[in-house]
């Protein structure tokens, strides 16, 4: 799964990715483009993954993961064009996550010389809903002209939908703010619209704002946009994030913070994508596999193996939460805590499963 970060020029972008991926980019003020985006894996925080393995002692143990880029803040003055403002990385992408600047810095001015966080959140909206006017105008082109020489009931479905989108996009509104039936969403489901993708606008505050954060605008701007909003202290979390994890509980601890922003971030983002996780256990390794939330248990185990899938007979599940009131599979087995699951149940988030198959 990948996300992409996006934002206006020296909307600290970089920084947010260095917090989230521990990594050490350059960040400041810089507006030149460049053709690669920083990209990195992280690591998706789940506590679930060390008790276990502290209960297994396994050799190895694999979190789930998701790759973040980084790309080029955007600068108004380059917007000219349509469809030039968002790369294919961009497009191709899961979910955007939009940093937008909150906090004011005198060593990195704004392109626009004064702090506007709704002013740049509705620039950037627009930008979306522009490149996917663009795609739109040109799609409809292209069914036009295959329609002049024959018409099936398909293209002109896709034709109308094309149409009503076409006027919502002229109107200033996003894709996701259109209610779509199921055989819409099908029809969509190979474009790569990006004003329909789940987006996170991402409050980056100034270390004295976080107590009183000036984002009710802000949040209010989000709700109506149907997007997830976060408040996120850019430069305090990178520092967390680069402390040596003793010092850092120390921190927290002082401040009386339960975890660091970045890990709340990441399961947010997880969590908006509907994915959940479920586990494998063994002394070899405990690790959490990544499936989108309503995959049934034959499709779980493909996660796994191709041929786990094919011989599917059936899956050994037990909760975590009914696990960890008995810390063992065979006393999980023995209270009758260890379910025998069919192809099709629908696995929850967190069961532990083992998969019993023959090829």
């Amino acid at each position: 799964m990948k996300i992409s970060i996006i934002g206006l020029s020296n909307s600290g972008k970089s920084t947010v990715f260095n917090t989230l991926t521990r990594s050490d980019v350059e960040t400041g003020s810089f507006t030149t483009a460049k053709a690669a985006p920083n990209i990195a894996v992280v690591r998706v925080p789940d506590k679930r993954v060390d008790i276990l393995s502290d209960i297994f002692l396994p050799k190895k143990k694999t979190p789930a993961e998701i790759t973040f880029q980084d790309f080029v803040g955007i600068v108004k003055d380059n917007t000219k064009k349509k469809d030039t403002m968002f790369s294919e990385e961009v497009k191709q992408s899961e979910a955007l996550v939009h940093v937008c600047r909150v906090f004011n810095n005198d060593t990195v001015p704004h392109p626009d010389g004064t702090v506007g966080p709704v002013r740049d959140a509705e620039i950037l909206e627009l930008e979306l809903i522009m490149s996917d006017l663009a795609l739109v105008d040109n799609k409809i082109d292209r069914i036009t002209k295959e329609l002049t020489r024959k018409k099936t009931t398909e293209m002109l479905l896709e034709k109308e939908l094309m149409e009503r989108l076409k006027t919502i996009l002229e109107s200033e509104k996003p894709i996701r703010s259109v209610e779509l039936t199921e055989e819409e969403k099908k029809i969509l489901k190979g474009y790569c619209f990006l004003s329909q993708k789940p987006m996170i606008l991402l409050a980056n505050l100034s270390e004295d704002q976080i107590e009183n954060p000036p984002t009710q605008i802000l949040k209010e701007f989000a709700a109506n946009a149907r997007i997830e909003f976060m408040e996120f202290c850019g430069k305090l979390e990178m520092e967390i994030s680069q402390m040596e994890p003793e010092e850092q509980q120390e921190f927290l601890k002082e401040y009386g913070i339960d975890e660091p922003a970045r890990d709340t971030f990441i399961r947010k983002t997880y969590n908006m994508l509907g994915l959940i996780s479920f586990f494998t256990v063994g002394e070899d390794e405990v690790k959490a596999w990544t499936i989108t939330r309503g995959t049934e248990a034959v499709n779980a185990a493909g996660e796994i193996h191709t041929d786990l899938q094919r011989g599917f007979i059936r899956a050994e599940t037990v909760s975590y939460d009914d696990f960890m009131t008995v810390k063992a599979l065979s006393k999980a087995r023995d209270k009758g805590l260890l379910r025998q699951e069919g192809k099709s149940y629908t696995v929850q988030d967190g069961d532990i499963i083992n998969i019993k198959f023959n090829v």
